[in-house]
């Protein structure tokens, strides 16, 4: 038994405008629909009336996108005036504040001194390449201007004579090398920033290549 589609699924409104206009004129005269409910007059007049509103909030649309054109052009003069104005005060003032302040304009809090860094995190350790090396990388320190890397045979965290410094690194990874392959050892990073050497991490364990 034959069912009726509208094919109205995945049309846009001009679309489905022009598929119910060729409806309605199929339908009219048409001996087999004597009484269309609804009217064939109130169809056509829904679809007029679909057609003007979606003809205005096209044009509503374009005048809104034309008017946020024109926004972000005034904003973008607003702030390139603004800047070449804090860049006269700037020079006007020469570091003194108050007279900043007289602008009505703010000044820049001074940067918190981050004090001393934390021990790098999440150090691990792996053969490298080539033989004798060991790769290392741990999670970076914020602050942090260079690494310090050292070394152990035992990894005997408790004695500091047992450790020695072997690299130095100002990326969150290196690799260290010359030892005997098949050979373990223990390293352990600290970070270096502004208030001297952060403490140093836990120790990762690897064998040279």
């Amino acid at each position: 038994m034959a069912k009726v589609v509208l094919g109205f699924r995945g049309l846009n409104i001009p679309e489905k405008i022009k598929n119910i206009r060729l409806i309605v004129t199929q339908m009219t005269g048409n001996a087999n629909f004597p009484n269309p409910d609804p009217s064939l007059a109130s169809v056509a007049a829904a679809a007029d009336k679909l057609e003007t509103d979606s003809n205005d909030a096209a044009s509503e649309r374009q005048a809104a996108l034309t008017a946020t054109n024109l926004q972000n052009q005034s904003e973008a003069e607003l702030d390139r005036l603004a800047a070449a104005l804090a860049g006269y005060v700037d020079g006007v003032a020469k570091g003194n504040e108050a007279i900043i302040l007289s602008a009505g304009m703010s000044t820049r809090a001074p940067a918190a001194a981050i004090g001393q860094l934390p021990a790098p995190t999440d150090l691990g350790a792996t053969g490298g390449d080539m033989e004798g090396e060991i790769d290392l990388n741990w999670g970076p320190v914020r602050g942090a201007v260079s690494y310090i890397i050292a070394e152990s045979a035992t990894g005997n965290v408790g004695n500091p004579s047992e450790w020695k410094q072997v690299a130095t690194s100002t990326k969150s990874k290196t690799t260290v090398g010359g030892f005997t392959t098949g050979s373990r050892h223990w390293f352990r990073v600290a970070a270096i920033g502004s208030a001297g050497q952060g403490p140093w991490s836990d120790p990762a364990t690897a064998i040279a290549s």
